[in-house]
């Protein structure tokens, strides 16, 4: 877990899970659940089983903003009603906070 300064404290949640597609992959997931205001952001992480980095992707489902990258190593979901920038403001914060942990 990262440790934000201030957003460690806002912590509202986690739940940890197993995640099976498709195509057979399985793996067990990590969700911690912030608050932001009067909202709620999850933030899921997914290891990889391959190495490929990707930028942040943006998209809306059923009126939800997601935000979604991988480092590399992990594929991250952060998922919330809040407006979309203040989600990229929040996803921008995380990924400065975790360079080099």
């Amino acid at each position: 877990v990262i440790e934000f300064r201030g957003l460690a404290r806002r912590i509202a949640g986690c739940a940890v899970d197993h995640v099976s597609t498709w195509h057979r992959y399985s793996a067990g997931s990590a969700t911690l659940v912030y608050r932001h205001g009067k909202h709620l952001i999850s933030l899921t992480e997914i290891p990889r089983t391959r190495a490929l980095s990707s930028p942040n992707s943006y998209d809306i489902e059923s009126g939800y903003n997601v935000l979604s990258w991988s480092d590399g190593k992990i594929s991250y979901w952060a998922v919330s009603d809040t407006a979309a920038n203040e989600l990229q403001s929040f996803v921008r914060q995380f990924q400065a906070a975790s360079v080099g942990s």
